[in-house]
């Protein structure tokens, strides 16, 4: 009888363990299936971005401000991801706009600066989730026990989203 006790204590330990094991295993797939979704989002609005910028060189274009030499430095600052000198593209942009009353006048232009705007706080909102979500499948890697198993099952830590990775 003591034996029969002892069995059903094994085996409901051995159960629990197994629950644990899956429960920590699936948590780590969940999080780390995140992680993809986040970036492909980051380069969803990425494109978006090139798209407006590229629009709205075209308009610059149209007002013949090539002339000027004024198209071939929006493309090489602003479409290729060129040298920032510290301020963002929308405001670059919008000193262009205010150099140029042609285009300060442009409600195409206005509009396409204001949705430049906010794709680029989009991406850096969706720059924090990302990392937010690398910050918590990394996180699961390293709380003890479930390291331990992780790393056995092949489950390795994931670097998170800089600046740099998502304008080039």
């Amino acid at each position: 009888m003591d034996l029969d006790k002892y069995f059903i204590g094994l085996v409901s330990i051995l159960i629990i363990g197994l629950i644990y094991v899956i429960s920590i295993y699936n948590k780590a797939i969940r999080l780390k299936n995140i992680i993809p979704e986040n970036r492909s989002n980051i380069e969803i609005l990425r494109k978006k971005k090139e798209y407006l910028i590229t629009k709205m060189v075209a308009i610059v274009d149209s007002y013949g401000l090539h002339e000027k030499g004024i198209t071939e430095n929006v493309s090489l600052y602003f479409g290729s991801g060129g040298p920032s000198k510290g301020q963002p593209i929308v405001d670059r942009l919008a000193c262009l706009r205010m150099a140029f009353p042609e285009l300060k006048a442009d409600g195409l232009y206005n509009q396409l600066l204001t949705e430049l705007a906010d794709v680029e706080t989009d991406i850096a909102n969706r720059r924090e989730e990302f990392n937010a979500s690398v910050r918590a499948y990394n996180t699961v890697l390293t709380l003890f026990p479930a390291n331990i198993l992780l790393r056995l099952l092949g489950f390795k830590p994931k670097d998170f989203l800089s600046i740099v990775d998502i304008t080039s």
